[in-house]
């Protein structure tokens, strides 16, 4: 990982920021080595970024279709995960502070949280009992 010159204390926790959001979005310009693959499989994207896959055999595109759909929900599941705790304005800026304000008064990771382990509490015996079987 690579930092840019700077205040030692803010600029590196942007450049760390920017790096972990940066990953989760989709690879969209080079190649990538997969095995198992026996042919090549072309993806490109158009101006919307809607992806188009050229492949030799029917396994491969559904191979790649399966890759590159999870590679465009993985961005959009760290967006809504951002938007329901109210972390959004970190990754896309400061015009998102109000509404982000307005989600952690709201509290909903907190009663995520909390509904978890009651969920937790609750399954618990049923899967001692059903791994017991």
């Amino acid at each position: 990982m690579a930092f840019t010159a700077g205040d030692r204390t803010s600029g590196r926790r942007h450049d760390v920021f920017y790096f972990v959001v940066r990953s989760a979005l989709p690879q969209l310009d080079g190649s990538l080595r997969v095995e198992g693959l026996p042919a090549r499989v072309t993806v490109t994207r158009d101006a919307h970024g809607v992806p188009a896959i050229e492949a030799q055999a029917l396994e491969d595109l559904f191979f790649a279709q399966g890759y590159v759909t999870a590679q465009d929900r993985l961005w959009q599941m760290d967006a809504m995960r951002r938007f329901a705790g109210g972390e959004l304005s970190q990754v896309l800026g400061e015009g998102l502070l109000e509404h982000d304000r307005e989600q952690r008064i709201l509290g909903l990771r907190a009663r995520r949280s909390k509904r978890s382990g009651d969920l937790s509490a609750r399954i618990a015996p049923i899967s001692r009992h059903t791994l017991a079987e």
